[in-house]
């Protein structure tokens, strides 16, 4: 017993590096951590973004967009960031910063009364503004119920429970919120090049002007 104690005394210590499991262990972490940054880059590359004016392609299978108290399965989108900035009216100031072109799964039905001729349409995404309002005087604003062209040719009015941001804003004061608005034709979010929206303002005095915007989506 005395001897197998004296030869492990004598034996000479090994440092950590010099066992091989020691290598193998770092060898598979190293292997690990490489394979993992390579998966976050293949997955960046496959939804590409862009923040330069134009964010593309990119839309998790689960999104959705409710209007009118509706919830719709979204399939891809395209994002415009703008600057668009509008001081016709002296009562107040109007930005856009973005616009949003959504394409829905399947394409879905409204109970609109602008086409009551032809019954309920079949739609295939929607468009979303975002926008801020700046008073320089007491105002009324109705952006949520403006009216929209397309460059597609098509024409519609935003009949839209969920947004009611707009309204009264008093002087000095700043509003923001978004205007969303179905679209017939759409195979593409790229398809609409511009859209336009009018809506209608009034201040105190109850004199009424009406702002029009026209958003260029071409880059």
């Amino acid at each position: 017993m005395q001897n197998k104690e004296k030869e492990a005394l004598l034996k000479p210590f090994r440092p950590w590096y010099n066992n091989w499991w020691v290598w193998l262990i770092i060898i598979l972490i190293v292997l690990f951590f490489r394979y993992k940054s390579l998966s976050g880059v293949k997955n960046k590359a496959y939804h590409p973004q862009t923040y330069n004016g134009v964010t593309a392609n990119y839309i998790h299978r689960k999104a959705k967009l409710t209007y009118d108290d509706e919830t719709y399965s979204i399939s891809s989108r395209k994002i415009y960031h703008l600057d668009y900035k509008n001081n016709d009216w002296k009562k107040a100031s109007f930005r856009v910063n973005k616009v949003i072109i959504y394409k829905t799964r399947r394409g879905f039905n409204l109970d609109d009364s602008e086409d009551h001729i032809n019954g309920e349409k079949t739609y295939h995404g929607f468009a979303r503004v975002y926008m801020y309002v700046m008073a320089h005087k007491k105002i009324e604003v109705d952006p949520c119920s403006a009216d929209f062209a397309f460059s597609n040719l098509e024409q519609h009015e935003v009949d839209n429970l969920d947004e009611d941001w707009d309204g009264t804003i008093k002087k000095d004061a700043t509003k923001s919120g978004h205007v969303t608005v179905p679209i017939n034709k759409l195979k593409n979010p790229e398809e609409i090049k511009w859209l336009s929206l009018k809506f209608d303002v009034s201040d105190k005095n109850d004199n009424d002007s009406r702002m029009i915007f026209k958003l260029n989506l071409e880059k």
